[in-house]
């Protein structure tokens, strides 16, 4: 019935997101849980933090199907700022004396317990941070791991373990006030939260997504990889491809190989990072099953290099590069700022490479469009020899316009608007569809004898 009793008492759960709105979050909260504890879900200014709810500690196993969230705690104590003392002498010891005795780590132990039956013997750590100004003189962050680790295993008993312990504290001191909660759940293999940089990891999930089926063993690549978002994105949708990444650029491979080593071994294993020319690929013609490119949106002279001359070729050279190493009926998925837009589709028909949409998608202040595009069947013996395709050229005209510019050519007409896949959410729906599949949270701590190999 998932109604708390003094045996199974009422908990507050406090769930944490990545990349995900914390209203959408508490939408899908609010669906999984029975209409009495669904009024308690709280979020944005009604919440201490994250999306928080209450609900009996025998509710812990069954959120861990919930798909947004990244991580479920057990909230101990969340008192105001106004509740500490002033005194810098005085806010150690009193910080000991609220953490251990807080009222709410019997509710939080017991919702543990459900996730981690069995153990004979409880170690922790204490994950301890101080922002703001107020006690920036009396206490810092490690310091205060340190006092309030002491005065749990003084109050508990428990052991402290700083490598593999069955309970992770986290306190949280900062101008608002104290914050202390209980691991219980998270993402065994995410993903999230390990990159760092590149593209909108869910711009980047909608272009792999309009790829569409790839076969197994099929090849991605990027041939201006950056920080490598797209391929690692595209490793985690198509468990049975592999990648290639090439970029010019010094310091944004730097990053991607970061981004690559901080990934889970089933998606690295499958991605290889190169230094390489965008406009002289290494690959036979047709190697690849897939191509998908952050192509790049700055204007003439910013940041030391023109558009033309990007990452070691001309644009159009870089566009008949893709085109000669994808299979026929593959695709190419591309996204480039709008000011752009002219020359990219110009390169585009004079290739070969058909286009069957474009998605404007604005990243913050920058309009950009995603364009998704496919190689014609029988157009690659075309293609190689000569580097232009046999197919009619294509004019496109910008949304809006007519006249000439869009009845030159007797080609299909571009889709311009919702990707092919998009429902009638639009872009709103891609976080949510990101995270739709993914396999149920684990219990935070695993036991190396439960023959659970740990992905970090």
């Amino acid at each position: 019935s998932m109604e708390p009793t003094a045996d199974d008492p009422s908990v507050q759960y406090m769930l944490t997101t990545n990349n995900v709105p914390h209203r959408q979050c508490a939408t899908e909260l609010v669906a999984f849980l029975p209409k009495p504890l669904a009024a308690s879900v709280r979020h944005g200014k009604a919440s201490s933090r994250g999306v928080t709810c209450d609900a009996p500690a025998s509710a812990a196993p069954t959120l861990a199907a919930l798909t947004l969230p990244e991580r479920i705690y057990a909230v101990v104590c969340c008192l105001p700022a106004t509740s500490l003392p002033d005194d810098e002498a005085a806010v150690l010891p009193a910080l000991r004396t609220l953490v251990a005795e807080a009222p709410g780590w019997p509710a939080a132990l017991a919702a543990h317990c459900q996730l981690h039956p069995g153990l004979s013997s409880l170690s922790f750590a204490v994950v301890a941070t101080r922002r703001g100004r107020r006690f920036k003189q009396s206490v810092g962050s490690l310091q205060l791991g340190t006092e309030l680790g002491g005065a749990l295993h003084t109050y508990f008993g428990w052991r402290v373990d700083l490598t593999a312990p069955s309970l992770e504290v986290t306190v949280s001191l900062n101008d608002e006030g104290l914050h202390v909660s209980l691991a219980l759940l998270r993402r065994l293999d995410s993903i999230e939260c390990r990159t760092r940089g590149g593209l909108d990891p869910h711009v980047a999930w909608a272009m792999v997504r309009s790829l569409g089926e790839l076969p197994p063993g099929g090849l991605v690549c990027d041939p201006m990889c950056g920080k490598a978002s797209l391929l690692l994105e595209a490793l985690d949708a198509h468990p049975l491809c592999v990648a290639a990444g090439f970029d010019l650029a010094d310091a944004q491979l730097e990053a991607a190989i970061a981004n690559h080593t901080a990934v889970p071994p089933r998606i690295a294993a499958r991605l290889s990072l190169m230094r390489g020319d965008a406009s002289q690929l290494p690959f036979a013609a047709g190697a690849c099953a897939a191509i998908l490119c952050d192509l790049p949106f700055e204007c003439e002279g910013r940041f030391g290099y023109k558009l033309d001359t990007s990452r070691g070729g001309t644009l159009g050279a870089c566009i008949k590069e893709m085109v000669r190493v994808l299979r026929p009926g593959g695709r190419a998925v591309l996204l480039m700022g709008d000011e752009r837009m002219p020359p990219l589709r110009e390169a585009l028909a004079d290739a070969g490479l058909r286009a069957m949409c474009e998605r404007p998608c604005p990243l913050g202040f920058t309009q950009a469009t995603i364009v998704v595009t496919e190689k014609p069947a029988g157009a690659s013996e075309a293609i190689d020899d000569s580097g232009t395709g046999e197919e009619p050229q294509q004019r496109h005209a910008p949304a809006g316009e007519g006249g000439a510019g869009g009845s030159e050519t007797s080609t299909p007409a571009v889709s311009v608007g919702a990707l092919p896949w998009e429902g009638t959410g639009r872009r709103a729906e891609w976080t949510v569809l990101r995270k739709e599949k993914r396999a149920p949270m684990v219990p935070w701590f695993v036991a190396p004898s439960k023959g659970v190999v740990e992905e970090s």
